[in-house]
């Protein structure tokens, strides 16, 4: 069954700031934290959704007979749905919280995933560094994408800069 959030339960900023006190939180991490996020099934109106709200109008992300004439197996999810829901993932998670994602270094596309699939991750905290200022840190970390056989279907590191919960202040200025 698809995760639905119901328009009553989306978050407030109080709730996001309230994330950082998870135990996933990367803030309250050190290199080597494992991860593994849940399980979320792309149906295709999330892929309809990511296509209106981003202008990817390609006809082999809507239409199923565009994409099977091109040899797909049906409507492909596009990277940027894939790289998009990473974050989300880690968001529900609780580790990156307040954070902003600043860079992608050796993404690889491997299995092509489609509506229908189920996909979640597992990745690591690889490296964690405090700026001069102390208020965040700059958190390098690996992660690849599964799909519900176990398959790779993305792998890739990114580095997110992330506030410091120990430094006074809820809200930190990057």
């Amino acid at each position: 069954m698809p995760f639905v959030l119901e328009e009553e339960k989306l978050p407030t900023v109080e709730h996001d700031l309230g994330v950082r006190e998870k135990e996933g939180y990367w803030g309250k991490q050190e290199p080597g934290y494992s991860y593994r996020t849940q399980e979320w099934y792309v149906t295709g109106t999330d892929l309809d959704n990511y296509c209106v709200a981003t202008g990817m109008r390609d006809p082999m992300y809507l239409d199923d007979k565009v994409a099977r004439a091109a040899g797909f197996e049906g409507r492909p999810l596009p990277p940027g749905f894939l790289l998009g829901l990473h974050y989300g993932l880690l968001f529900n998670l609780g580790t990156i919280s307040g954070s902003i994602w600043v860079g992608v270094t050796d993404v690889k596309f491997l299995k092509q995933a489609y509506p229908g699939d189920t996909l979640y991750m597992e990745g690591q905290l690889e490296t964690k560094r405090q700026t001069s200022k102390g208020n965040i840190f700059v958190v390098y970390y690996s992660w690849i994408m599964k799909n519900q056989k176990d398959e790779v279907v993305v792998d890739a590191h990114n580095t997110c800069i992330t506030p410091n919960p120990e430094v006074a202040g809820e809200v930190n200025q990057y």
